[in-house]
Protein backbone atom coordinates (compact mmCIF):
# COMPACT_ATOMS: atom_id res chain seq x y z
CA UNK A 1 0.00 0.00 0.00
CA UNK A 2 1.19 3.47 -0.58
CA UNK A 3 2.20 5.51 2.32
CA UNK A 4 0.64 8.72 3.23
CA UNK A 5 1.90 10.91 5.23
CA UNK A 6 -1.14 13.00 7.37
CA UNK A 7 0.65 15.16 9.75
CA UNK A 8 -1.68 17.16 12.51
CA UNK A 9 -3.80 20.40 10.86
CA UNK A 10 -2.59 23.29 11.83
CA UNK A 11 -4.50 25.69 14.05
CA UNK A 12 -4.18 29.41 14.80
CA UNK A 13 -4.17 28.00 18.63
CA UNK A 14 -1.13 25.85 19.78
CA UNK A 15 -2.86 24.61 22.32
CA UNK A 16 -6.17 23.41 20.86
CA UNK A 17 -6.35 19.60 19.45
CA UNK A 18 -8.50 19.88 16.99
CA UNK A 19 -6.18 19.77 13.77
CA UNK A 20 -4.06 16.29 15.91
CA UNK A 21 -7.95 14.67 15.96
CA UNK A 22 -8.43 15.55 12.16
CA UNK A 23 -5.68 14.12 11.40
CA UNK A 24 -5.75 10.94 13.25
CA UNK A 25 -9.65 10.67 12.39
CA UNK A 26 -8.20 10.38 8.80
CA UNK A 27 -5.26 8.28 9.62
CA UNK A 28 -8.11 5.42 10.77
CA UNK A 29 -9.71 6.34 7.47
CA UNK A 30 -7.49 6.29 5.26
CA UNK A 31 -5.68 2.78 7.01
CA UNK A 32 -8.83 1.31 6.03
CA UNK A 33 -8.50 1.42 2.29
CA UNK A 34 -6.96 -1.03 0.41
CA UNK A 35 -4.88 1.22 -1.63
CA UNK A 36 -2.92 3.17 0.98
CA UNK A 37 -1.50 3.47 4.52
CA UNK A 38 -1.22 6.10 6.85
CA UNK A 39 2.73 6.14 7.82
CA UNK A 40 3.40 4.77 11.39
CA UNK A 41 3.63 7.75 14.13
CA UNK A 42 7.05 6.04 15.72
CA UNK A 43 8.27 5.79 12.09
CA UNK A 44 7.52 9.86 11.97
CA UNK A 45 8.57 10.36 15.65
CA UNK A 46 11.91 8.52 14.79
CA UNK A 47 12.61 11.04 11.51
CA UNK A 48 11.85 13.97 13.47
CA UNK A 49 13.96 13.39 16.22
CA UNK A 50 16.78 11.94 13.46
CA UNK A 51 16.89 15.12 12.36
CA UNK A 52 16.54 17.63 15.27
CA UNK A 53 13.33 18.89 14.41
CA UNK A 54 10.60 19.90 16.17
CA UNK A 55 7.26 19.31 15.25
CA UNK A 56 5.13 21.79 16.46
CA UNK A 57 7.19 24.17 14.42
CA UNK A 58 7.39 22.38 11.29
CA UNK A 59 4.88 23.71 8.44
CA UNK A 60 4.12 21.92 5.04
CA UNK A 61 7.00 22.30 3.08
CA UNK A 62 8.96 20.87 6.26
CA UNK A 63 6.61 17.88 6.07
CA UNK A 64 6.83 17.52 2.38
CA UNK A 65 10.63 17.08 2.49
CA UNK A 66 10.71 14.71 5.68
CA UNK A 67 7.63 12.75 3.25
CA UNK A 68 10.99 10.98 1.53
CA UNK A 69 12.66 9.68 4.87
CA UNK A 70 9.52 8.11 6.11
CA UNK A 71 9.00 6.43 2.82
CA UNK A 72 5.40 8.33 1.74
CA UNK A 73 4.08 8.74 -1.32
CA UNK A 74 2.12 11.69 -0.62
CA UNK A 75 1.54 14.19 2.07
CA UNK A 76 -1.58 15.64 3.58
CA UNK A 77 -1.16 19.36 4.72
CA UNK A 78 -4.53 21.16 6.34
CA UNK A 79 -5.85 23.67 8.57
CA UNK A 80 -8.52 24.33 10.93
CA UNK A 81 -9.76 27.84 11.46
CA UNK A 82 -11.34 27.48 14.63
CA UNK A 83 -13.05 31.30 14.74
CA UNK A 84 -14.91 30.47 10.85
CA UNK A 85 -14.87 26.74 11.27
CA UNK A 86 -13.24 26.04 8.13
CA UNK A 87 -10.92 23.37 7.13
CA UNK A 88 -7.95 23.92 4.09
CA UNK A 89 -6.42 20.67 3.23
CA UNK A 90 -4.35 19.63 0.27
CA UNK A 91 -2.49 16.28 -1.26
CA UNK A 92 1.23 16.70 -2.34
CA UNK A 93 3.08 13.87 -3.82
CA UNK A 94 6.55 14.02 -4.40
CA UNK A 95 6.83 15.07 -7.98
CA UNK A 96 5.05 18.61 -6.21
CA UNK A 97 2.20 18.05 -7.70
CA UNK A 98 -0.81 19.31 -5.43
CA UNK A 99 -4.61 17.89 -4.81
CA UNK A 100 -6.84 20.67 -3.25
CA UNK A 101 -9.62 19.36 -1.42
CA UNK A 102 -12.64 21.62 -1.60
CA UNK A 103 -12.94 24.10 1.53
CA UNK A 104 -15.15 23.29 4.14
CA UNK A 105 -17.19 24.13 7.35
CA UNK A 106 -16.10 21.54 10.36
CA UNK A 107 -18.82 20.06 12.49
CA UNK A 108 -16.52 17.50 14.14
CA UNK A 109 -13.17 15.57 13.34
CA UNK A 110 -14.43 12.72 12.26
CA UNK A 111 -16.72 14.81 9.56
CA UNK A 112 -14.18 16.10 8.60
CA UNK A 113 -11.76 13.38 7.96
CA UNK A 114 -15.00 11.63 5.76
CA UNK A 115 -15.02 14.77 3.92
CA UNK A 116 -11.02 14.85 3.56
CA UNK A 117 -10.74 10.85 2.77
CA UNK A 118 -13.94 11.08 0.37
CA UNK A 119 -12.01 14.19 -1.71
CA UNK A 120 -8.62 11.82 -1.57
CA UNK A 121 -10.57 9.31 -3.18
CA UNK A 122 -11.44 11.69 -5.98
CA UNK A 123 -7.25 12.20 -6.16
CA UNK A 124 -6.61 8.95 -6.28
CA UNK A 125 -8.87 8.56 -8.90
CA UNK A 126 -7.24 11.52 -10.64
CA UNK A 127 -3.67 10.07 -10.20
CA UNK A 128 -4.86 6.40 -11.98
CA UNK A 129 -6.43 8.24 -14.84
CA UNK A 130 -2.94 10.05 -15.55
CA UNK A 131 -1.23 7.02 -15.15
CA UNK A 132 -3.68 5.05 -17.44
CA UNK A 133 -3.12 8.19 -19.99
CA UNK A 134 0.71 7.66 -19.72
CA UNK A 135 0.35 3.71 -20.91
CA UNK A 136 -1.93 5.08 -23.31
CA UNK A 137 0.72 7.41 -24.80
CA UNK A 138 3.29 4.58 -24.49
CA UNK A 139 0.82 2.68 -26.65
CA UNK A 140 0.31 5.49 -29.10
CA UNK A 141 -3.58 5.01 -28.04
CA UNK A 142 -3.82 8.96 -28.67
CA UNK A 143 -7.33 9.71 -28.45
CA UNK A 144 -7.71 7.36 -25.20
CA UNK A 145 -4.73 9.08 -24.27
CA UNK A 146 -6.49 12.35 -24.51
CA UNK A 147 -9.80 11.19 -23.16
CA UNK A 148 -7.97 10.11 -20.02
CA UNK A 149 -6.02 12.94 -19.73
CA UNK A 150 -8.99 15.23 -19.83
CA UNK A 151 -10.89 12.86 -17.37
CA UNK A 152 -7.37 14.05 -15.13
CA UNK A 153 -7.99 17.70 -15.44
CA UNK A 154 -11.50 17.75 -14.71
CA UNK A 155 -10.85 16.27 -11.55
CA UNK A 156 -7.76 18.25 -10.59
CA UNK A 157 -6.93 21.63 -13.11
CA UNK A 158 -3.69 21.77 -11.45
CA UNK A 159 -1.88 18.33 -12.30
CA UNK A 160 0.78 19.18 -14.40
CA UNK A 161 1.40 15.47 -14.97
CA UNK A 162 -1.96 15.58 -16.87
CA UNK A 163 -1.30 18.87 -18.53
CA UNK A 164 1.75 17.63 -20.12
CA UNK A 165 0.83 14.52 -21.13
CA UNK A 166 -2.16 15.89 -22.98
CA UNK A 167 0.14 17.91 -24.55
CA UNK A 168 1.95 14.91 -26.10
CA UNK A 169 -1.28 13.66 -27.20
CA UNK A 170 -2.35 16.89 -28.94
CA UNK A 171 0.83 16.71 -30.81
CA UNK A 172 1.03 13.39 -31.45
CA UNK A 173 -2.82 13.86 -33.08
CA UNK A 174 -1.11 16.50 -34.93
CA UNK A 175 -4.05 19.31 -32.97
CA UNK A 176 -1.24 21.75 -31.30
CA UNK A 177 -3.85 24.30 -31.37
CA UNK A 178 -5.99 22.84 -28.69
Amino acid sequence: RMRVLVPSFETENPRSRTGERVANEVKKHINQMATHAPVDDKVVRDAIRKFGLKQEEMGCIQWRQLATHVDASLVLCGEVNEGSGQVKAAFYNLGGDAFEVTPFQIQSPDQAAQHVVQEFGTYTRQLSLVLYCQQDIEAQSWESALDRCNQAIELNPRSAAAHYNRGSALSNLDRPDE
